[in-house]
């Protein structure tokens, strides 16, 4: 095995193993594996998983990126409000193998992570210059 010596190859090596993970999990949801209530356990505590290392990357690109710092503790902080909603949806369907209602705890921290997440890519330096400027570069992103 080759050794792994820079930190391009070390973040192209975690690349390929999230996109893998990633197809292997969405062929296993895709097929329906296991069954129904194995795919919904698999899909939904996949996306709690997934949001939790979200939250988890963004909160270390919080701690090493100086000046970038407000904007991704703000993404980590909009990821984590989306893992709690999502833990309270799991909550409902796989614990009391219930459908959620309506309007649950779960929605209120879905809702929260919207403004968390515009204020934080607002935060992000990406266009030097005025409010406005910031604005239209978020507006502009697909």
């Amino acid at each position: 095995m080759v050794p792994i010596r820079t930190d391009k190859a070390k973040f192209w090596l975690l690349v390929a193993t999230f996109a893998l993970l990633t197809g292997l999990f969405a062929a296993c949801v895709a097929l329906r594996m296991g069954g129904a209530y194995t795919t919904d356990v698999a899909d939904n505590v996949g996306q709690l998983v997934a949001s939790l290392v979200a939250a988890i990357m963004c909160a270390a690109a919080a701690h090493h990126l100086g000046q970038r710092r407000t904007g991704w503790a703000l993404m980590a902080a909009a990821t984590v409000a989306t893992s709690c909603g999502q833990a309270v949806y799991c909550y409902y369907v796989l614990v009391l193998r219930a459908h959620a209602p309506a309007f649950s705890v779960g929605d209120v921290f879905e809702l929260l992570a919207v403004p968390l997440a515009a204020v934080g890519l607002l935060s992000l330096p990406g266009v030097i210059g005025t409010g406005a400027g910031r604005l239209r570069d978020l507006l502009d992103r697909p």
